[in-house]
C-alpha cells in the first residue's frame, strides 16, 4: 500500500480525534511532494474520505487550473457521486471562489446541488454565467417554490447587474423577497442605490505578508497555503500593531494602532486613512460595534465614542499587539475570494472583498449616515505586548471601514 493510500485509510472515516498522531507531519511530507502526489492525494480526498475538510483547501491551492480542471470533469462526469459529503461541498465551493470559469459547463448541475441556497460561495460560480443561464434564472423567479426562488436570486446577485431592470427583477424588488435580495447583495460586496449597484468593496486587494513563523497561529500546514507567500513584487509595508497616538474617550486606554501605512497611495481611487486603529479592550465589549474614528488632517485621530475615559472595563484590560512589519502584496485573482471557514490561508488582507465569519456588516458613517466601505480585514492570528495570543471574540476576525467624505474609519469584529 502506497503512502497516499496508507494516509486515507488512516483518517477514514475516523473523527480528526482518533487519527494517527503523526497524520499531520506525513501531511506535510505530502506538500513538500510533487504534483503526481498532490493531485493523487486531493482525489482521494474528494472521492474516498467524506470528511476531509480539514485537508482540502491547503491541497487544492497547490494545484494549478489545469490540474483542478480535470479534476472538476471527473467528479461531473462521476455517476451517482455523493455532492453532499463534506469534502466535495467544500472542493467545490474552493473552484466557485479561485476557478469559476470551471465550473461554467455545470451551471445547471451546480443549482440542483445547492438545494438549500447556502452553500456558500457556491454561486460564486455565476460570474461565468452565459445569457442563456441568466435567463434560466430570471424565469425562475417567478416559482412558487420558496427555496428554489430564492437560489434563483442569490445566483444572480453574482451574475452581474445587466439583468437589474428585468422586470420580472423588479417585481422581486418591490415584493416579499426585497429584504432577501438586499442581504444578497451585500454578500457579494454591493448595494443597490435607485437603479444602479454600488460597490462597498473594492476590485483591487492585497494580502499583509509576514516574515516566516511570526504569526501566533500558523501551523505546521496553514504556511503552505500560497496566500502566506504570494510571489508578487510588494507594493508598499506596513506594521501590524504597536500604540496610536490617541486614547480610547471610554477607558482611556492608548489605542492599538492595527494597521499602519508606509504610503497611502495603496491602490488607485482608493482614499484610505494613514492608519486604522481600535481600543482592543472595549471594541464590542463593553460598548456595542463599531467603533468610529476620525482622522484629522494633521494626522491625529478623535475617538466618536463619547465618554470621559473613566469607563471601567467588565474584563482584564487587553494589552496592544506587537508591532509586527509586513508587506502589501497586490492579490492574485484567483484569492480575491477567501473563507473564513476552514483553512483558506493567510485572510489578513488591506481593500478587495471581506471574508465574512457571520453575515456581511457594513456600518452606516456616523457623521455623514452613507454605507461605510470595507477596507481591511486582520485575521485572530497576533501576539500581545503580554506574549498572548489575541482573538477577535472567540477567534474571529477584525474588520476595519472607510469613509473617504468624512475621513472617518469604523472598526466591528465577529466570531462564532
Amino acid at each position: 500500500m502506497g503512502p497516499v493510500s496508507q494516509f486515507v485509510k488512516d483518517v477514514s472515516p475516523k473523527q480528526p480525534r482518533h487519527w494517527p498522531k503523526d497524520i499531520h507531519t506525513r501531511f506535510v511530507e505530502f506538500l513538500e511532494a510533487d504534483q503526481s502526489t498532490l493531485l493523487e492525494l486531493v482525489e482521494k480526498l474528494v472521492f474516498e474520505i467524506p470528511r476531509s475538510s480539514h485537508f482540502i483547501h491547503i491541497v487544492a491551492s497547490q494545484l494549478d487550473e489545469r490540474q483542478l480542471s480535470d479534476l472538476v470533469k471527473k467528479i461531473f462526469n462521476t455517476p451517482g457521486f455523493d455532492w453532499h459529503c463534506e469534502s466535495a461541498s467544500e472542493f467545490v465551493r474552493s473552484i466557485a471562489r479561485q476557478f469559476p470559469n470551471l465550473l461554467k459547463p455545470y451551471l445547471h448541475h451546480v443549482f440542483s446541488i445547492d438545494r438549500e441556497y447556502h452553500f456558500f460561495h457556491l454561486q460564486m460560480a455565476w460570474k461565468q454565467a452565459v445569457d442563456k443561464e441568466t435567463a434560466r434564472l430570471l424565469e425562475l423567479l417567478k416559482s412558487s417554490q420558496y427555496e428554489e426562488r430564492r437560489r434563483a436570486i442569490l445566483c444572480l446577485v453574482w451574475a452581474g447587474n445587466t439583468h437589474l431592470e428585468s422586470p420580472v427583477l423588479r417585481d422581486v424588488r418591490n415584493g416579499s423577497d426585497a429584504e432577501f435580495l438586499d442581504h444578497c447583495y451585500r454578500v457579494a460586496g454591493k448595494k443597490v442605490v435607485g437603479d444602479s449597484v454600488v460597490s462597498l468593496a473594492s476590485d483591487t486587494g492585497f494580502h499583509l505578508q509576514f516574515p516566516r513563523n511570526k504569526c501566533a497561529n500558523e501551523s505546521t500546514t496553514d504556511p503552505f497555503h500560497l496566500t502566506w507567500r504570494i510571489d508578487l513584487q510588494p507594493l508598499t509595508t506596513a506594521v501590524v500593531g504597536g500604540d496610536a497616538e490617541a486614547n480610547c474617550s471610554l477607558c482611556g486606554r492608548t489605542l492599538c494602532s492595527l494597521i499602519r501605512f508606509y504610503s497611502s497611495d495603496i491602490a488607485k481611487g482608493e482614499k484610505l486613512p494613514s492608519q486604522f486603529v481600535a481600543c482592543l479592550t472595549c471594541l464590542g465589549w463593553d460598548v456595542p460595534a463599531p467603533f468610529f474614528y476620525e482622522h484629522l488632517q494633521d494626522g491625529k485621530i478623535r475617538c466618536l465614542q463619547g465618554g470621559n475615559g473613566s469607563l471601567v472595563p467588565a474584563f482584564e484590560p487587553t494589552a496592544n499587539l506587537v508591532e509586527l512589519h509586513c508587506d502589501l502584496c497586490p492579490t492574485p485573482n484567483r484569492w480575491r475570494y477567501q473563507s473564513w471557514s476552514g483553512n483558506d490561508g493567510n485572510l489578513n488582507r488591506v481593500l478587495g472583498p471581506a471574508s465574512w465569519v457571520q453575515d456581511p456588516d457594513y456600518p452606516n458613517c456616523n457623521c455623514c449616515g452613507e454605507t461605510m466601505h470595507f477596507a481591511a480585514q486582520l485575521d485572530s492570528c497576533f501576539l500581545t505586548r503580554d506574549g498572548v495570543e489575541f482573538l477577535w471574540g472567540s477567534g474571529g476576525m477584525g474588520y476595519f471601514f472607510f469613509c473617504s467624505n468624512c475621513s472617518v474609519s469604523a472598526a466591528l469584529w465577529q466570531c462564532t
